[in-house]
């Protein structure tokens, strides 16, 4: 039987990330603590699909120890999933080591599939696979041609090949097998960094995709690949719920999508739903200007403790250039509405969007304080844009600046092969593209100095 092994590739230690451990902790990131969903639900399929497979989550597992696992199980297939976060030298020695083992090794997310030239480029990388992975990495299991498995991407001989991508039907998937890793350090890890009543959380992904993204386009500081939006049944969600409750005692629920009240007849089909099950915390992510008195009393209604929004800014201008459909007032209404029913609010501000001025900055800074009054804010998340591969940012800033001068490879000759971005480099680039492409007076110096100062976490 073919055996596979899956690895979520630990993260970079950088203090001034989001993700950092050493530095700034943050609730916007969950590093740590929750599981790697993605590859869980490939796990989990090909589990269903009778596949001998092992997950592994290289926050808790060291890259000796999963060589080792590697070098025991001699897999035919090693898939890892990247992001810009990624630590690139384990990432690169991984991907080394199961070559020199005879395995086929695979990446997916959205930064490999943005950027599939830089992966591919690399002989130990042998296949991407863009969208929805689970039928795609049977498929490869079971060695179907190439060109008949949806959304891969390869080297063709004469060239990279995108196959077109099919998106499956979410209630055709198993949900993900959470027993596939252990609970106990992710929880111990949350009850460190998070100040809750809860100790056992769970994420779920009950959709998958973005519904404002699917009406009106992404935002363009988004990397987000799928421009669709697909929910599972409701009732099977909460099914899926009380079994994870009954199962492992869970008793906080972390949505990981991008908006639980996106799509509004999903969203009141599945708040009906919840009235017949026990009612357990939760956290999700929503836009300002989805919210209304309804929605918001049914969030309190299923148990919201927190809600995250990520207002962005405090200047319409700035909103509307980085295409967001929420305005400043929208986020003052959704904070009050939220505050009213004691829910937690936690914000996240990008500061460096399109049109970004050091004036725009302050409005930000002044639009944070008056939300502050209007709820309980338990963090407040500054970052300066990232520039994510794959979004519009990213695009229309490498055309301006080429993209040498975003990549740092330890050998400058192989500049054009690398994925690992040096991210304070990519984000003075940004800053430089802003002052040009928008007469800005910002600095890179002055928005890493503003970022310290809007950052606030009780």
């Amino acid at each position: 039987m073919t055996k596979t092994i899956l690895i979520q590739p630990p993260m970079r230690e950088d203090p001034d990330l989001i993700t950092s451990r050493k530095g700034i902790s943050s609730r916007v990131s969950t590093r740590g603590c929750i599981k790697p969903l993605g590859i869980m639900s490939i796990a989990t399929y090909l589990n269903s699909q009778n596949q001998q497979v092992e997950l592994i989550d290289g926050e808790y597992t060291s890259p000796e120890q999963i060589k080792s696992r590697i070098s025991k199980e001699r897999p035919q297939f090693v898939g890892m999933s990247p992001n810009l976060m990624t630590d690139f030298k384990v990432f690169d020695d991984l991907a080394h080591y199961s070559k020199e083992l005879g395995a086929k090794v695979v990446c997916g997310g959205a930064y490999a599939t943005s950027e599939p030239e830089r992966f591919l480029i690399n002989p130990e990388i042998d296949y991407i696979v863009g969208g929805d992975g689970e039928e795609a990495m049977l498929r490869l299991v079971h060695n179907t041609s190439l060109d008949k498995i949806s959304g891969l991407i390869y080297n063709g001989g004469g060239g990279i090949v995108r196959n077109p991508q099919k998106l499956c039907n979410l209630d055709g998937l198993p949900f993900e097998d959470h027993s596939l890793l252990d609970f106990e350090p992710y929880w111990e890890t949350f009850a460190r960094e998070f100040n809750t009543p809860f100790r056992r959380p769970v994420s779920i992904a009950p959709y998958r995709g973005c519904m404002k993204a699917s009406l009106e386009g992404r935002c363009t500081f988004c990397a987000r690949q799928e421009t669709s939006w697909r929910g599972r049944a409701p009732k099977e969600v909460w099914n899926h719920i009380d079994w994870l409750n009954e199962s492992f005692g869970v008793d906080y629920i972390l949505d990981v999508g991008d908006s639980l009240v996106g799509n509004k007849e999903w969203f009141k089909e599945f708040y009906e739903e919840s009235q017949r099950h026990p009612r357990l915390g939760w956290r999700a992510l929503v836009c300002s200007h989805e919210l209304d008195e309804e929605i918001v009393n049914n969030l309190s209604q299923m148990g919201a403790y927190e809600i995250f929004l990520g207002i962005e800014s405090g200047n319409n201008n700035c909103l509307k250039l980085s295409r967001k459909s929420a305005r400043t007032s929208d986020n003052i209404n959704a904070v009050r509405l939220l505050g009213d029913k004691g829910i937690k609010v936690l914000l996240a501000t990008v500061l460096g969007l399109r049109g970004e001025t050091r004036e725009s900055v302050r409005q930000t800074q002044e639009h944070i304080k008056q939300l502050g009054k209007l709820a309980e804010v338990s963090e407040v998340y500054c970052s300066v844009n990232l520039v994510l591969p794959g979004s519009d940012d990213f695009r229309k800033m490498s055309r301006r600046h080429g993209m040498g001068e975003l990549y740092n490879p330890e050998n400058p000759q192989e500049l054009e092969r690398s994925y690992s971005l040096d991210i304070p480099r990519l984000q003075k680039c940004w800053v430089e593209f802003l002052r040009q492409e928008y007469d800005s007076d910002l600095s890179y110096s002055f928005l890493k100095e503003q970022e310290g100062k809007t950052r606030v976490r009780k």
